[in-house]
């Protein structure tokens, strides 16, 4: 799901569509959940770092 929500909002913006900042933020916190799960499972103990979008 998370990789299918990255590749949605990735085409979002490299069609030039409207975006906000809220559905960037989600997809970038999206993404770094599914890096740290796949972390889990092959035994890495290190976390995907948060992305600040800005305020």
């Amino acid at each position: 799901m998370a990789v299918a929500d990255t590749k949605a909002l990735g085409d979002k913006l490299a069609s030039g569509a409207t975006w906000t900042r809220e559905e960037v933020a989600k997809g970038f916190e999206a993404l770094g959940n599914a890096i740290n799960a796949l972390g889990q499972k092959i035994g890495s103990s290190k976390k995907a770092t948060p992305v600040n979008v800005g305020s």
